[in-house]
């Protein structure tokens, strides 16, 4: 049973690690156009 368990948190660290890596670049997008908004 733990293998099963090892096996899909290898399966879906990945991804989820990518999700993670997306929304924080996302986050920063969204952080630059704010700034540059209340700027002018």
């Amino acid at each position: 049973k733990d293998e099963e368990v090892d096996k899909y948190r290898q399966k879906f660290a990945g991804s989820q690690a990518d999700r993670i890596a997306k929304a924080e670049s996302e986050a920063q997008k969204a952080a630059k156009l704010l700034q540059e908004t209340t700027i002018s």
